[in-house]
């Protein structure tokens, strides 16, 4: 019962990451425009609201008896995505910022 929110958890953070990578604010005046108003939180948080979105309307469209595969693939997918987006992050040079 515990895998799901876990692996859930561990791909919002990867994916966190990489979208701040991707769409990084090094020239700022005010934190509030960093933090709020920045291409990386709205992606980060439409991310995370369409895998939120996806993963219910799957789970209710799923058989009862395929529950549990489709629950085993999802940890499996959403493992592999997270791994892949942690080894292309690890890639990235913070000094070309």
């Amino acid at each position: 019962m515990m895998v799901i929110p876990v692996v859930i958890l561990l791909f919002a953070c990867v994916y966190g990451i990489a979208v701040n990578l991707h769409f990084p604010v090094l020239d700022w005046e005010n934190e509030v425009s960093v933090v709020k108003q920045s291409a990386s939180a709205i992606l980060g948080g439409m991310g995370e609201a369409v895998l939120a979105i996806l993963g219910g309307v799957g789970a209710c469209l799923v058989p009862e008896g395929y529950s549990g595969g489709y629950r085993a693939v999802l940890c499996v997918l959403l493992l592999g995505a997270a791994c892949l987006m942690y080894r292309k992050n690890n890639r990235i040079d913070l000094r070309e910022l």
